[in-house]
């Protein structure tokens, strides 16, 4: 009798748990550094359809934002600005965190070494 009150509980408490461990799905999130938010998400979207060397220079956009190296990302998305088989759409998605980026530039060189 005791060996089948353990099972139930043992049951019980797995069927109890395997809703909380589910994971909702998320899609990419926006990434916010040195109090600027970057639309990471948008210009992946943007630049979904893309071929390969505008995929190169997303993930180093993302890289450099990812590890505060605004510079090597304001130098990615330069090329991806200038690259001549962009849109619109991709055009202006670029320029908008292009101008994030030069932000996080500016708020990095007006910040003291000790902060």
């Amino acid at each position: 009798m005791k060996a089948t009150n353990w099972i139930w509980a043992i049951v019980i408490a797995g069927v109890l748990a395997v809703p909380g461990c589910k994971r909702g799905s998320q899609g990419p999130v926006a990434l916010s550094r040195d109090k600027i938010t970057f639309d990471m998400p948008k210009l992946h979207e943007a630049l979904a359809s893309t071929g390969p060397e505008i995929q190169d220079e997303l993930r180093a956009v993302s890289f450099g934002i990812r590890y505060g190296q605004y510079t090597a990302s304001l130098a990615a998305l330069d090329k991806l600005a200038s690259s001549p088989n962009m849109t619109d759409d991709q055009k202006k998605a670029v320029n908008e965190l292009r101008e994030k980026v030069k932000q996080a530039i500016t708020n990095a060189a007006t910040q003291s070494p000790g902060q």
